[in-house]
């Protein structure tokens, strides 16, 4: 193989990796902003209140927040969370008979949270 057609090749394949990072950066891009929108959309479907009590143990903080419906206690990674603050639970997984050994005391329903947002 001569070094021209070597040169094509390199030339040829080192195009066709820049068209499709290209085209990989251009579909993150569209799906994130489906899924921004998404999120948007369905917001309403989270959980979400008012944070009415707070203890904080170990590198954890729990929290009890009410909203029209109901009072749920949550927990998630050691956070300031003052009384009155307004949250969505983003990613929240729920345990039922959940026996915290830190606080000496079984929630029957807990919400374990990995992302939340503070409403304004």
């Amino acid at each position: 193989m001569n070094k021209i057609s070597l040169i094509i090749i390199c030339i040829v394949s080192f195009s066709s990796v820049s068209a499709l990072a290209s085209e990989n950066k251009q579909g993150f891009q569209v799906s994130k902003m489906l899924s921004d929108q998404a999120l948007h959309e369905t917001s309403d479907q989270f959980p979400k209140g008012e944070i009415i009590e707070t203890i904080d143990v170990d590198g954890y903080t729990y929290f009890k927040y009410k909203n029209e419906d109901e009072e749920n206690w949550a927990a998630t990674s050691r956070l300031d969370l003052p009384k009155g603050t307004k949250v969505i639970l983003m990613k929240a997984y729920p345990m039922y008979d959940f026996k915290s050994k830190a606080l000496n005391r079984t929630f029957k329903k807990i919400l374990f949270v990995s992302q939340l947002d503070v409403l304004k």
